[in-house]
This record gives C-alpha cells, sequence and structure tokens, in this order.
C-alpha cells in the first residue's frame, strides 16, 4: 500500500487513524566494481500482469533501441511462472531464467535493473530490491508511486519508449553517475526500508503515548512486514 492509497482508506474509514509500514528489505550491499558489471535485469512474478505487461513493451518498444547503441549486452527477465508471450521473447540478448532461489550473482553482475511498468498498484518490491544490492533502477513514474525517490538521486524516471532506452543507455554508460546513484540507493533502502528503520516506525506507532490518541479505532496499513521483496517469484 502506498501513501496515496492510505489516503483513499482513509476517505472511506474517516474515523479510523491509517499509517503505512514500508516493505522490509535487508540492505545486501554490493562487492562488484563498476567496470566488471554488464546487462540489466527486470525483476518480478511473470503471473502478474503489470510485470508481464512490462517486460514485453520493454522488449518490443524499448530494447531494440538500446540494442542498436549497446551491441551484445543482455536483457535478463528473472521470475516465475513467464507466460508464453514473455517465453517467446527468449534469444541471444534477452534471457528468460524462470525462478531464480538465489538472485544475488545477477544482482552482483548487473549494471542496472529496469521497472517499465505502466500499471499496477501498491508500492513495488522489485525497486527497494534493487536499490538494496547498490545497483541503481531505471523505472516508470507509475512504478515509483507513493516511495519518496527522487528523479536523478534515488532513481532515474522516464515514461516514453524513447526517453526510457535514452536513460538506461545515459545511465549505463556514465560511471559517476552510477556510483551517485548506487550508494543513495544503498542509503535510502538503509534509511526507509531495513529492517532498523521499519522496527524504529513499528516501535512509535506501537507506542503508548501514540496508542492513546485514540486506542478503539487504529489501524496500522502495513504493505509488508515480511521482506518479500527478496522472493523473485513475487517480488511486485
Amino acid at each position: 500500500m502506498t501513501p496515496a492509497e492510505r489516503d483513499l482508506l482513509a476517505a472511506k474509514r474517516p474515523t479510523g487513524a491509517l499509517d503505512v509500514v514500508p516493505t522490509v528489505v535487508e540492505v545486501r550491499g554490493s562487492v562488484t566494481a563498476l567496470s566488471l558489471r554488464h546487462d540489466f535485469l527486470f525483476i518480478g512474478g511473470l503471473q502478474q500482469s503489470p510485470n508481464a505487461d512490462a517486460v514485453l513493451y520493454f522488449a518490443q518498444e524499448v530494447f531494440p533501441s538500446i540494442l542498436q547503441q549497446l551491441p551484445g549486452i543482455r536483457f535478463y527477465v528473472i521470475g516465475d511462472k513467464a507466460p508464453p508471450s514473455v517465453i517467446a521473447l527468449a534469444s541471444e540478448n534477452i534471457v528468460i531464467t524462470g525462478l531464480q532461489p538465489d538472485v544475488r550473482h545477477y544482482f552482483e553482475s548487473v549494471r542496472l535493473s529496469v521497472a517499465p511498468l505502466r500499471f499496477g498498484a501498491g508500492v513495488k518490491g522489485k525497486i527497494n530490491q534493487s536499490m538494496s544490492y547498490g545497483v541503481p533502477v531505471v523505472a516508470t513514474s507509475l512504478a515509483v508511486e507513493g516511495m519518496s525517490l527522487t528523479d536523478g538521486v534515488d532513481i532515474v524516471l522516464a515514461d516514453s519508449p524513447d526517453e526510457f532506452a535514452q536513460a538506461v543507455i545515459r545511465l549505463y554508460e556514465d560511471a559517476n553517475r552510477w556510483e551517485k546513484l548506487s550508494q543513495n540507493g544503498l542509503q535510502t533502502t538503509a534509511n526507509a526500508y531495513s529492517p532498523q528503520a521499519v522496527r524504529k516506525q513499528l516501535s512509535r506507532l506501537l507506542s503508548d503515548e501514540h496508542l492513546s490518541h485514540d486506542k478503539s479505532t487504529y489501524r496500522i496499513a502495513a504493505e509488508s512486514v515480511h521482506a518479500q521483496g527478496l522472493e523473485p517469484g513475487v517480488a511486485a
């Protein structure tokens, strides 16, 4: 649930207090130097229509332009239950991996993660999961709704096919910008999504002082208090 979705619920239940607890993500960090990294990935459960649509859209409308300027680059699609339309994309440059029980080696080898979602709701675990590994993300505006991320600081935003392709290429080739976004992503994840950050927020929400305002109507609307973003088959 995003803050915007919380506000919609609040409008329907004006007598209740609602707070959003973010998805918990362990900050994994990065050990592979940029010079040893290549390619990029998408991660998410492909049985979910927003994810399948994002992969098809990217492969058909964005990736060809990237491939022209970065020949030989590979796009890894990580996730369970890919529909036939996604499986049919498999080629020398598009790798459909299926469900991967351990995704760390992918995040330690790629330069970027992409989140070209065109519809969907809720906070997208694929974004903070990528950031937790220090892998910068190029995403659509819709994909980051409710995450309070700043374009050019924590993430790179692009919405049209041409804008998205150029954003990927520029970030892929700009070492200084890559390092900045990698470090900022790790810091943002630690500040907002780490177990320590969420534990601090829960302690505040469940404190006697906070609950005493309205014990009878208080509700917590939790996005997730489990590290679901770390599981590639269910990453939102």
